[in-house]
């Protein structure tokens, strides 16, 4: 049971992470690249950040009890809703805005993946229905919506790699 833990949250982390280091921006002028990717970098930081709390929490592992997982899966779905929010905020120079868009989209694609397993979550009663639950997260439309994510945060490495800004996404490399 622990790997299928570790997938899950490798998974979906991995998912949030793409997704935080877009979550910054605003503003009423347009941002530069540097200044753009200057902010993904903070907010890649501050994204770090939060999942260490969100760890240092509660461990899923060793929560005993399915009202723990639930209450910690709702907190993961909390903070990527954030996320999705705080990126479609986001007014990209137009250098990036084509991958900053598809980037969007899959973003919320993933926003709705993660919604309805979370929603599958809920309603578990017991530690067998919430292993019976990890198994769904290699279903195909689950890793569909990852590797939209995945390829959007690749197209926006490859704007700032055209550009010479010397950033690292951290996006997967792909299979």
């Amino acid at each position: 049971m622990s790997s299928l833990f570790r997938y899950l949250l490798v998974g979906v982390g991995l998912m949030a992470a793409s997704a935080l280091l877009a979550a910054c921006g605003g503003g009423g002028e347009e941002l530069g690249l540097d200044e753009y990717f200057q902010r993904l970098e903070d907010v890649k930081e501050e994204a770090d950040a939060r999942g260490a709390a969100l760890e240092e929490g509660g461990s899923l592992e060793s929560a005993g009890h399915v009202e723990a997982f639930q209450e910690y899966f709702d907190e993961f779905e909390a903070i990527y809703e954030g996320v999705v929010n705080g990126v479609k905020d986001i007014d990209p120079p137009s250098e990036a805005r084509n991958a900053h868009d598809e980037f969007v989209v899959a973003l919320e694609e993933a926003q709705k993946a993660l919604r309805e397993f979370a929603d599958r979550v809920g309603e578990a009663e017991s530690f067998s229905d919430l292993e019976a639950l990890i198994g769904a997260v290699a279903e195909p439309g689950f890793e569909a919506a990852l590797e939209g994510v995945e390829d959007a945060c690749r197209e926006l490495q490859e704007v700032a790699d055209e550009n010479d800004i010397e950033i690292d996404l951290e996006c997967e490399e792909e299979a």
